[in-house]
């Protein structure tokens, strides 16, 4: 909190204040808050109305951050029960979805995401949002038949869904410049699974590891952030089918694949990402784990362990947390 007295006491001093020494030392250099939005109830997902309330919840949240030391924050949510960049899109560079998806309101819904990147900044914020990594929208599978994989919805190695993935982003980052970065939930995707489905069984798909397929798909979304200029933050959330971590099968899945991402992409991990399992509570392995810059997610409702169940319990097991984190390098928290 020590960048908000500066800038308070700027404010107030209508200039640079004479006694303007200080430090601090926090733990994170990264810390962030995410936020949810979603549909209004029996409203489509990209009804102007839901996006204006959604964006209008994420100002008032964001004007809260200074004061508490936090310096970004993301808007969190998935393809069908809340925040996309599909919302926004009129994937304007394919022009089979010219009658069906409008670029004016397109524009506007960009405009309205980029006015609140704005807002972020002259908080001192940067403004991330949530996306995921092979979300299609529903009309793809006909306007574009020809990506049909061999036994699976589509080849994820077609240059035309390469060419999907790289343009969506591209289209984001050029109608809201502001924005900092993107973050990738890849398991989550709606129409697909990367980590756990069999995938496309073409000559060129069938001998690919799933981690290999999952970099591939990764690929084109960095590659699109780094020509923008923005910062893309991969999560290592799998679904937590069985209590042992260490022993899930889909760990060595990510960290085969995120082993192998370039180094300016940041790495985030739910710190237990074991929902509803009481009081027993394991810690996410993969933190620490590898040489990318690491970030650790809490979910503040504690949704891991019977939302709250023991309320008396939370402060001090954050702390812990907390704390374990510094030990593993880990460089920010996302609350």
């Amino acid at each position: 909190d020590g960048v908000y007295d500066l800038c308070e006491r700027i404010r107030l001093a209508k200039g640079w204040p004479e006694d303007s020494e200080g430090a601090t030392s926090p733990f994170f250099r990264v810390r962030r808050w995410s936020i949810a939005i979603s549909r209004l109830r029996r409203r489509p997902w990209d009804d102007r109305r839901t996006l204006l309330d959604g964006i209008d919840r994420v100002c008032r949240i964001m004007a809260l951050a200074p004061p508490y030391g936090v310096n970004s924050v993301e808007i969190n949510g998935r393809p069908f029960d809340g925040f996309d960049p599909d919302w926004l899109l009129a994937y304007r560079r394919f022009p089979q979805f010219q009658r069906i998806r409008s670029v004016e309101a397109s524009d506007d819904s960009l405009l309205l995401l980029e006015e609140t990147a704005r807002a972020a900044r002259d908080l001192l914020l940067d403004l991330y949002v949530w996306s995921h990594e092979l979300y299609v929208p529903p009309e793809f599978f006909v306007l574009l038949p020809e990506t049909k994989g061999v036994g699976y919805d589509l080849c994820t190695l077609h240059p035309l869904v390469q060419r999907f993935i790289y343009n969506r982003y591209a289209e984001l980052f050029e109608g809201v410049p502001s924005l900092a970065g993107v973050v990738l939930s890849v398991t989550e995707s709606g129409h697909f699974s990367l980590i756990t489905d069999a995938g496309c069984q073409c000559n060129q798909c069938r001998n690919m590891s799933r981690s290999d397929r999952l970099l591939a798909v990764l690929t084109p979304v960095y590659r699109a952030c780094r020509d923008h200029g923005k910062t893309l933050v991969v999560r290592t959330f799998q679904g937590a089918f069985i209590k042992d971590l260490d022993s899930h099968p889909e760990l060595e899945i990510v960290r085969e694949a995120f082993s192998h991402l370039p180094e300016d992409v940041y790495v985030m991990s739910k710190y237990c990402p074991q929902d509803f399992f009481g009081t027993e509570i394991v810690d996410e392995p993969l933190i620490g784990a590898f040489a990318n810059p690491h970030l650790v997610e809490f979910s503040l409702d504690r949704e891991w362990s019977g939302r709250t169940f023991i309320p008396v319990l939370t402060p001090k097991d954050f702390q812990r947390r907390l704390h374990k984190a510094v030990e593993k390098g880990v460089v920010g928290t996302v609350a």
